[in-house]
């Protein structure tokens, strides 16, 4: 899709850019679907034939809260005065009804400017416009007429009816009734049930403002300072009249002397003063430490010089720079009175846990140790003190949880006393920004901001609820589903919307609010309701709906269902005077759903009208500009026992009809209470009134009347905040008790504190500021802040743009280089040079033309000198070559110069870097052989050996293993290890997109040869060399061994004898350059080096075992020789004493001798005595065997045919031998 202006996306479905719309009517939109993130859309609406008001209708709006804003200026730009700032769920289409807002541009033109972050995303808006409409069509009860007062429509309202809008019924149910109040007279004094009243005020006197601060003197409402939209008056303190309604700005009595306008602030009443401390000022958004006071007699101002007991924070910062906070006034016995500061923000200190107290005589500040159940630091939280024991009660906040924001429910006690912090019940509705304020022990809390996430959780911006807080009791009671700011204007009768109610069947009781259906809704819906339930709506209210009860859901037939009790939405019968299905208890006020106001109680004079709680204007996206005044109920009304215990119920009527239940009811007025008498039920003791015997009083602070298990133990202050509860080291080092070591501990002098890391605040410029990942740089503000305080920093969306990525936008409008990029800005317009080839200069401006800041005037004035030649606001020249060209009859470049391509001549050539956009030069790279290209951008050389850096190549990058000297013509190297494959995976990133070389080296340790083993999925040239001790003085310092052109495989081997691997002495590195490849590639490259160290090992081991088995046989050799010699010397010795002794011959005959025959007994041929005589050697002859003859010996010899056989003994061997024995 080729996208129109104003358009993007594959489906040209997201808004983007700038937009003119010249039709006096018209829609606009962020498009199909949820809007895209990142957006950026403007919109000028400028009719060409009117110059009358513009109004705005949403049909949608749903972003996301706090973050994703639409800002609708009253002008033809951003400097025009600021109308609303939309964000949060406003209005959704699956609503019939609901608050939509409706905007009137007076100045009959209009700027639309919408900004979505990188995160969450919703379905966006759906807007129209028209020119000259009166605001929500004077509610068809009466006629739009544009021929009034400065030609701004104006409703011509219809008999009954009155209000700018016609939007309220002038005496409705003929009110004649006297001494009554309310708009239709029925409410009389003292009246049980409390009802509203809306005072508006005139917008063009007296400025709708939120986070402002209030204070009551007398009958007179002062209000100071707060964030306003589309004004830029430093003198804005009010005073409201409460018993006329008039409001009246305060003059300066002619001095100069006032304090800036700040919001976040708080003022209190004393001694016919007004004391005005801290907040942010609205000018630059920085937070203060000031204290002024303001004389309402003299009418002037004072800016108070007061001293501390404690030190500064850090860096001369006071820790009394505060907004957010709470202030109260504190009366001692002692006749001493002090101003009690709890909580706030910090810029440093972050959310502060800290108390401060003011003493008006001494003028000092100090900050008490307190003790608490634990550290507590809140922004945007409200308190109430209880004049009668000066403690004050404090509900609700933001606070930060981690990182991140996190949304308070608690409720706490606070003895200025004791100095004791105590915890109360929890509310369990999380808000922060809302109001509070104490009447008859009775703490109401109205509105606030609930949202507490990035999603579509249900939480609200601006919160419409309003709930009740018993002191006495300890006991809250909720009103969420009684929407206060859905009031609607249907069939002449307000209508209020209710839920969860009781059905009883018999005895049984079952809460439908927690079923999967909902219980009898009473319709109490409206075309302007922001919920609308699925019920039906017949007859002007007569029939409803009820088959969803109980629906397949029971077995109990429908008809059991005697009594329908209006259970107050969880209230458990609030209050009895407190009647949600009253319409006078409700503000009559189109949209009271609104955070950032305040709640003031103003004191009854009269027992029969309980005191008056007055919230003023507030922000729901935009600036209200009404009072809402509620007077709650008065006990001593209640003349009925059941009544002040709240036993109330309604009727419910059984109708049978086309497959429906139906309650009938035969006209809404008729509607009757019932005291019904129900043992099944038995209901708590209502939270402000109970029944003293004979009357019905309110309870206050005593809580002997309250029933269950709620009421408020004895607190234990004994406990005081420690070190360790402390959340960052700013914190801790404001405690003088405390030091940092990586958490908070306690001090102690033998250690030193480490020094806090510089905080968000410090940090001034946004490269600085994104090194922080808890840090986010506003780039409309020029400010660093803690991610988890955006919401807190620019609660009504001063921050148009942020970022907390690694890069910084620029965001002034000079700094802008072309058309696009300064209309992306919504503060910026275009200035033509008229040379018709796209020079020009972004400035501020509007649809005007460019605008220049009047000092004097404090705002932006339209001056035409200062683009004479051509103004665009939101188109741009149709040739746009930034200089370098000029165009064709199709508006396209024709033939960039000065070393520029691109279609807009918007790039330097390879070769060469800079910004050549407007004008502006390309410069040639200076990178010589270690790369042929550079950045365009900044001129850093695009380096093509890996491993080197540095904006010319000269730096290694040690942190990824690469080694050497890059400067001049050296190089990096990645050293290998022997025996390992390294694998090397170049891809076409910003990292690799240039490489084409890559070295290697490795100085091996022992004397052998070295194997190279390459691989590459790319052809590649491979360079083998070596440097040594005798290599240092040829060129480069190396010996070139080989060179290889275009492998993908190779493998090569050093020889160590020949280059003396190994050698210390020669310190010998082998290098491989591997280079001609381009990315993305793969390679893997090894070195191996087979040592003979184990083979030489083996042959010592074989050697030493063959020697030692030598030595062996040797040894044994010897030994033989000297066994055989020590043996024929001992025959020697034997043969000389044998031949020593006596000898003597015998004779002996041995013919005749039989063979076989034996002589049993023979005789000794010699006998001789052993030395004792007791025994003797004899010897005697013995015939040896000779065996038989041979057959073969048989056959042949004759006379061996018959035995005896003589055989001689073999040939050699003698038949004879002698035996000796020892006898």
């Amino acid at each position: 899709c080729i996208c129109n202006d104003g358009w993007s996306g594959s489906q040209c479905d997201h808004c983007d850019g700038r937009i003119l719309l010249e039709e006096d009517t018209g829609w606009l939109s962020d498009g199909l679907g949820n809007y895209a993130t990142k957006s950026k859309c403007s919109w000028l609406i400028d009719p060409k034939n009117s110059t009358l008001p513009l109004r705005f209708f949403f049909h949608e709006f749903t972003s996301e809260c706090g973050w994703d804003y639409l800002y609708i200026y009253d002008g033809d730009s951003a400097h025009s005065p600021l109308l609303a700032t939309l964000n949060g769920i406003i209005y959704s289409p699956d609503q019939s009804g609901g608050y939509r807002p409706e905007i009137i541009a007076t100045s009959g033109k209009a700027f639309l400017h919408f900004y979505s972050d990188v995160a969450y995303t919703m379905s966006g808006f759906n807007m129209s416009y028209s020119v000259n409409r009166c605001t929500y069509d004077c509610f068809n009860h009466g006629v739009c007429n544009g021929k009034y007062l400065f030609f701004y429509s104006q409703c011509i309202c219809d008999n009954g009816w009155h209000g700018t809008s016609c939007q309220t019924q002038t005496c409705p149910n003929n009110c004649m009734k006297m001494e009554t109040l309310g708009k239709d007279c029925s409410i009389t004094l003292p009246n049980s049930k409390g009802f509203w009243s809306v005072s508006n005020f005139n917008p063009i006197s007296i400025s709708p403002r939120a986070s402002y601060a209030a204070a009551l003197i007398g009958n007179l409402l002062w209000v100071y300072g707060g964030m306003e939209f589309g004004s830029s008056r430093n003198q804005d303190l009010l005073v409201f009249n409460i018993s006329s309604q008039i409001w009246k700005p305060v003059s300066n009595a002619g001095s100069n002397l006032y304090p800036q306008s700040r919001y976040g602030h708080t003022m209190i009443a004393h001694n016919n003063s007004l004391y005005i401390f801290g907040g942010k000022l609205t000018q630059n958004e920085n937070s203060v430490d000031h204290l002024w006071e303001f004389n309402i007699l003299t009418s002037s101002w004072t800016k108070i010089n007061y001293s501390t007991d404690f030190s500064q924070v850090t860096n001369g910062t006071s820790g009394l720079e505060l907004s957010g906070h709470s202030a109260n006034l504190v009366h001692f016995n002692n006749d001493t009175e002090i101003m009690v500061v709890m909580f706030g923000y910090h810029p440093l200190i972050s959310y502060s846990p800290f108390v401060y107290e003011y003493n008006f005589i001494t003028k000092t500040w100090i900050r008490p140790q307190t003790s608490s159940a634990g550290l507590i630091q809140l922004y945007g939280h409200t308190t109430v003190q209880d004049e009668s024991t000066n403690v004050i009660y404090i509900h609700g906040g933001a606070k930060n949880v981690g990182n991140s924001l996190e949304i308070s429910s608690s409720t706490y006690s606070y003895n200025p006393q004791t100095r004791c912090f105590t915890q109360l019940k929890n509310s369990k509705q999380p808000r922060f920004l809302h109001s509070a304020g104490l009447v008859n022990g009775v703490m109401y809390i109205y509105g606030g901001n609930t949202h507490n996430d990035t999603n579509e959780s249900g939480a609200l911006c601006y919160s419409p609820s309003f709930m009740a807080y018993s002191i006495a009791c300890n006991r809250y009671g909720f009103s969420n589903n009684i929407d206060l700011h859905s009031l609607i204007f249907f069939n002449k009768t307000y209508i209020i919307v209710f839920c969860s109610f009781f059905c009883i069947f018999g005895t049984q009781k079952l809460n439908a609010g927690k079923q999967t259906a909902v219980c009898a809704i009473q319709i109490l819906a409206s075309p302007y309701s922001t919920k609308m339930y699925k019920t039906v709506l017949k007859v002007h209210f007569l029939q409803y709906n009820f088959n969803v009860c109980f629906h397949n859901l029971f077995h109990n037939p429908f008809n059991k269902c005697k009594y329908l009790l209006h259970y107050y939405s969880h209230i458990i019968n609030l209050f009895s005077f407190f009647s949600w299905s009253h319409l006078n208890s409700t503000p009559d006020s189109i949209n009271p759903s609104r955070y950032g106001h305040f709640g003031i109680v103003v004191k009854s004079i009269s027992q029969s009208i309980s005191d008056n709680i007055f919230i003023f204007s507030g922000y729901d996206g935009m600036m209200i500009n009404d009072v809402l005044i509620y007077q709650p109920g008065n006990c001593i009304a209640v003349q009925d026992k059941n009544r002040c215990l709240g036993k109330l119920r309604y009727k419910l009527h059984r109708h049978e009809g086309n497959n429906h239940h139906l309650s009938v009811l035969t006209k809404f007025k008729s509607i009757k209470l019932f005291i019904v008498q129900c043992k099944a039920i038995q209901y708590q003791t209502e939270l402000s009134c109970y029944w003293n015997t004979t009357h019905c009083i309110a309870r206050i602070n005593n809580s002997s009347t309250c029933l269950g298990d709620n009421l408020v133990q004895t607190p234990n202050c004994s406990r005081a905040v420690k070190c360790a509860d402390f959340k960052n080291c700013i914190q801790c080092i404001t405690d003088p008790e405390c030091m940092w070591s990586k958490t908070c501990i306690e001090y102690n002098s033998n250690e030193t504190s480490e020094p806090c890391e510089t905080s968000c605040a410090d940090l001034k410029s946004c490269s600085n500021c994104l090194k922080d990942s808890s840090c986010m740089w506003c780039q409309s503000q020029y400010k660093c802040i803690n991610t988890n305080s955006y919401v807190v920093q620019y609660p009504y969306g001063q921050c148009l743009e942020w970022t907390n990525k690694n890069q910084c936008p620029v965001y002034k409008c000079s700094d802008l280089k072309t058309c696009g990029e300064c209309q992306d800005n919504p503060n910026c317009g275009w200035c033509d040079d008229g040379s018709y080839t796209g020079l020009g200069v972004c400035m501020d401006g509007g649809g005007s033309g460019p605008l220049l800041f009047n000092n004097s005037t404090a705002q932006y004035e339209v001056s035409s000198e200062m683009c004479p030649s051509g103004w665009f606001f939101t188109s741009c020249p149709l040739c746009q070559c930034n200089g370098h060209s000029s165009c064709d009859s199709n508006n396209l470049c024709i033939n960039c110069t000065a070393n520029t391509i691109g279609d807009q001549c918007q790039n330097c050539k390879p070769g060469f870097y800079g910004d050549p956009r407007n004008g502006n030069n390309c410069t040639k790279c200076s990178c010589g052989t270690k790369a042929v290209s550079c950045n365009s951008q900044t001129g850093a050389c695009n380096c093509e050996t890996k491993g080197e850096t540095g904006r010319s190549c000269e730096v290694c990058d040690t942190s990824n293993g690469y080694t050497g000297n890059a400067a001049g013509n050296g190089t990096c190297f990645y050293t290998l290890l022997i025996n390992y494959q390294f694998t090397f995976n170049l891809k076409m990133d910003a990292d690799d997109t240039h490489v084409t070389k890559i070295n290697f080296k490795n100085t091996p340790n022992m004397e052998e040869d070295v194997q190279v083993t390459f691989v590459s999925t790319q052809m590649c040239d491979l360079h083998f060399a070596v440097s040594s001790v005798t290599t240092k003085n040829l060129p480069g310092g190396e010996e070139s061994i080989l060179y290889v052109e275009n492998t993908t495989d190779y493998s090569f081997t050093f020889s160590g004898d020949r280059l003396k691997i190994g050698d210390p002495g020669q310190n010998t590195t082998v290098r491989v350059y591997v280079s001609g490849f381009k990315t993305p590639t793969l390679i893997k490259i090894s070195l191996l080096q087979r040592s003979n160290r184990l083979l030489k090992i083996l042959l010592i081991l074989f050697s030493s075992f063959l020697v030692v088995l030598l030595l062996a046989a040797v040894t044994w050799k010897l030994k033989m020789m000297y066994d055989v010699r020590q043996l024929q010397a001992n025959r020697a010795v034997e043969m000389a004493e044998m031949a020593a002794r006596p000898f003597a011959a015998i004779q002996l005959c041995s013919d005749g001798c039989e063979i076989g025959s034996m002589i049993h007994n023979p005789e000794a041929v010699c006998e001789e005595n052993c030395s004792n005589s007791k025994v003797s050697v004899v010897s005697v002859f013995l015939w040896l065997p000779t065996g038989l003859p041979s057959e073969e010996k048989l056959k042949n010899d004759a006379n061996l045919e018959t035995p005896p056989y003589y055989v001689a003994p073999p040939p050699g061997q003698c038949g004879l031998a002698i035996g000796t024995a020892l006898i």
